[in-house]
């Protein structure tokens, strides 16, 4: 037998989940940038705002779970925001992906959107960069490790989802389409009304998939810590009595 501790086997479990999740990422980000897609999302309100929540959600975090950064040569994001305590930096990366969100949903840019689907691989790429930097501090993504406390992360994630849902539920409950080329469609087999209530849900579920695993998975990591902070503070006092 030889002496010190053993490396620990590779999980090739998580490897061939992390393969999947970043082939899944790269899949649905070139398959919603098809001009066949991109002609249904000018069509039908509720096509786009899913191609949108795939490209600011589920793009991002597929990507960051995948961790592909010793592939492509990053290991780390410190580059971003360096001298930033870990704290102000999910600060500021919240409230860009916040802003980069809203400044897509606005009646401008979707209307843009519609009618110049070539501005649809400018969003896409826009939220590459600005949500894997955002996502990274949400998620586990070996090498990079987020540097907020799981308690930080679950509330930011809160406050993100809140804050879509909130904007999906206002677009919803107008009396009439906030996008303008959406009522301008002829030919449409679908209601105005149920197209508008279908975006409505489809931004509500699709952020809901991708941010309550996140805050779940933070609140019971952070309540295992915490119990084993516990046993471990039982434990000393038992052997100092």
């Amino acid at each position: 037998m030889t002496g010190g501790l053993q490396p620990a086997p590779p999980d090739h479990r998580l490897a061939r989940r992390r393969i999947v999740a970043c082939g899944a990422g790269v899949a649905l980000w070139v398959f919603f940038l098809l001009p066949q897609v991109a002609h249904v999302a000018s069509r039908y309100e509720f096509v786009e705002s899913l191609q949108f929540c795939v490209f600011a959600f589920v793009v991002p975090c597929l990507l960051v779970l995948g961790a592909p950064w010793r592939l492509v040569g990053l290991e780390s994001f410190s580059h971003v925001l360096p001298t930033m305590t870990g704290r102000n930096r999910v600060l500021v990366l919240s409230a860009i992906f916040v802003a980069t969100d809203i400044f897509w949903r606005t009646a401008f840019m979707v209307d843009l959107l519609a009618r110049r689907p070539l501005f649809d691989g400018v969003q896409a790429v826009s939220f590459l960069f600005i949500g894997v930097a955002f996502f990274s501090e949400m998620v586990e993504s070996p090498p990079i490790r987020p540097l907020v406390s799981r308690v930080q992360r679950l509330v930011t994630a809160a406050v993100v989802m809140w804050t879509t849902w909130i904007m999906a539920y206002l677009q919803g409950m107008s009396g009439h389409s906030w996008y303008g080329v959406f009522r301008k469609v002829v030919g449409r087999q679908l209601s105005m009304a149920n197209d508008q209530q279908l975006a409505t849900f489809s931004i509500w579920l699709v952020a809901a998939a991708v941010f309550l695993p996140i805050i779940f998975s933070n609140i019971i990591h952070w309540l295992q810590d915490e119990d084993r902070l516990e046993a471990k503070s039982f434990s000393f006092g038992g052997i100092e009595h």
